[in-house]
């Protein structure tokens, strides 16, 4: 028995077509659906593989930043420290610096144990 099926081609918007056309766009469509799915797992397993050197390659790279911090701030008082020695100049600290630093340790010493 024939069946209409919407056509952009037909002026009309309808093209008839028997029903063994119908079942192979059918087939056709759930071909692609299927291919479809198929890629997606794919591409997902693959998104899986990559994803420990992903998150290997982060977490090194986490590393070599804090690295560079430390070193930055190691420097950077090494050099006040060696200009401030040369030219005699007193390091003046405020009331509070020695109390902040002598907390600051204790309290990072307890978070870290």
């Amino acid at each position: 028995m024939p069946t209409y099926i919407p056509e952009r081609e037909d002026y009309r918007g309808y093209k008839m077509v028997d029903s063994k056309s119908e079942v192979t766009i059918r087939t056709d469509v759930t071909n692609l659906y299927d291919t479809a799915a198929q890629n997606y797992i794919r591409i997902l397993d693959e998104l899986a593989k990559a994803h420990p050197q992903y998150t290997q390659s982060v977490s090194n790279l986490q590393l070599d930043y804090v690295a560079a911090a430390k070193n930055t701030i190691q420097n950077m008082v090494s050099a006040r420290k060696l200009v401030a020695s040369n030219w005699n100049f007193p390091i003046v600290t405020p009331q509070y610096t020695d109390e902040f630093v002598k907390r600051s340790n204790v309290d990072f010493v307890s978070t870290t144990s």
